[in-house]
């Protein structure tokens, strides 16, 4: 919808505001499809939030009466969880995932990871090469890749300074909190596999 000032004005892409007469037809057809969809978008955000929420309100609801049932109502319970119908032909799964983050000796092990691949031989090390540069890629929300930081912790490799840098990554990891992430799945019979009930727009 046209962002309008007292005088019926709207504004363009500048902040400036125009005459309305002065815009094209096409230009405002073009603001009037963007507004339209956009209002429906939120809309659907919306309810898309409150279902999760409703989601998570309901299998905590569960849970409680699964403990009340069995005489352990003071029992705290973490971690993932997946839920089934009867017929196992629907599954609901609530993953709780923590927050990893990195403090500056993270960037201390990456010097030391690179002292040790300048003295490796280039030809045997260059996977694990590749490997360091996935890891430490520049990443716009997080600055690094974490999976990959992860991966080079599983690496068993006999130097001193390798695994000084390893240790020097674990010490700088913490957790900053759990994300929780939901998924639904479904299948059409006890035979067939089961598939995601997509409610990601961008993969439909």
């Amino acid at each position: 919808m046209a962002v309008l000032n007292q005088d019926g004005e709207w504004m363009n892409r500048n902040g400036r505001f125009v005459n309305p007469k002065t815009i094209n037809r096409v230009a405002k057809k073009r603001d009037a499809v963007v507004s339209k969809v956009m209002q429906k978008t939120m809309k659907l955000q919306s309810d898309m939030e409150k279902h999760k929420a409703w989601v998570r309100a309901e299998a905590e609801k569960y849970l409680a009466y699964v403990k009340k049932h069995a005489g352990v109502e003071d029992v705290v319970t973490k971690g993932n969880l997946t839920l089934s119908d009867y017929a196992n032909l629907h599954a609901i799964e609530i993953s709780v995932n923590d927050i990893i983050v990195f403090d500056e000796r993270l960037n201390v092990a990456k010097g030391i990871i690179d002292k040790c691949l300048l003295k490796w031989t280039k030809k045997s090390n260059i996977n694990l090469k590749a490997i360091v540069d996935q890891a430490f890629a520049v990443d716009k929300k997080t600055g690094v890749n974490k999976m990959m930081i992860l991966k080079l912790l599983e690496i068993e490799i006999q130097d001193s300074d390798w695994k000084k840098a390893m240790n020097m990554i674990r010490e700088s990891m913490s957790v900053s909190g759990t994300r929780q992430y939901l998924g639904f799945r479904k299948r059409a019979n006890s035979e067939a596999k089961f598939t995601a009930i997509n409610l990601n727009l961008s993969c439909m």
